[in-house]
């Protein structure tokens, strides 16, 4: 009698990205700095409450 091979392991699922509410990210500013590979980008929120990345 003939035995079916062993399954292979089920990979974890990726972790679930990160959120951040704006109100944390802003903490009653209008503009939040990110750094990334060794620039700066700014994320403004504008009077229509919209976000705006800028180098």
């Amino acid at each position: 009698m003939m035995t079916a091979p062993p399954l292979p392991e089920r990979p974890e699922p990726p972790p679930a990205p990160r959120s951040v509410s704006s109100e944390e990210l802003f903490q009653g500013q209008k503009m939040a700095c990110i750094h990334h590979d060794g620039k700066v980008y700014r994320l403004l929120l504008t009077r229509n409450n919209k976000l705006i990345l800028q180098r």
